[in-house]
């Protein structure tokens, strides 16, 4: 190769080179850019789950307040986040609800025209745990019987269902998100189904005027 063509080839080489870079580096953005891209639908459908999740267990537990009316339930207490529009749209006439912040629970028994000795069905979805703490305290009470739906976190949930069954409770079922979105949603677990709340439904299980089976 002449002298005179060596500063031509090497210029080549180097372009070629450049050209290269360039497109790795497009490649590389266009990569991360889909990653990116995937990553911020992951975290909108994982949103999205929880939403669903969230109305799955207040479903689950209108079912359950469905059926206690009919085995005779008589008053329903609310309290937390649980069914916050419920009150509004009430479908069981003669039943009244008695809608508590947490807060408040503690006053229950003196609300006007709650009655301890009727039978009652309680929720409590998405409030505090010192408020379900003494929720359940006050609800053992009421003469005429109680069952409640309630929701709590998967890291403390053996100690609240041991506690209930130490004070005379029945758990009749515990479910965990990967069987809520089973039951509600046809869905199969999700990846971070282990992290959401649990559904525990009871009852008074040592009172006699208890709800009947």
């Amino acid at each position: 190769m002449a002298t005179s063509e060596v500063p031509q080839v090497c210029r080549r080489q180097l372009s070629a080179a450049r050209q290269r870079d360039a497109e790795d580096r497009l490649a590389d953005a266009m990569s991360a850019s889909r990653a990116s891209g995937m990553a911020g639908i992951e975290v909108r459908c994982e949103r999205a789950r929880r939403r669903l999740l969230s109305a799955a267990r207040q479903r689950y537990a209108e079912d359950r307040l469905a059926e206690a009316v009919s085995a005779g339930a008589r008053q329903v207490v609310v309290f937390g986040g649980a069914l916050d529009t419920f009150a509004s749209h009430n479908p069981y006439r003669n039943v009244p609800v008695f809608r508590l912040a947490d807060s408040d629970i503690e006053t229950i028994a003196a609300a006007a025209g709650f009655d301890r000795r009727l039978p009652v069905f309680a929720v409590h979805l998405g409030g505090a745990d010192r408020a379900l703490d003494a929720g359940l305290q006050v609800l053992q009470r009421c003469s005429g019987g109680v069952e409640i739906v309630f929701d709590v976190g998967a890291e403390r949930v053996g100690w609240v269902v041991g506690r209930l069954r130490d004070t005379g409770w029945v758990v009749l079922e515990e479910l965990d998100s990967a069987g809520l979105a089973c039951r509600y949603l046809a869905d199969a677990p999700g990846p971070s189904d282990s992290i959401e709340p649990r559904l525990v439904w009871a009852r008074v299980g040592n009172n006699a005027g208890r709800l009947p089976n």
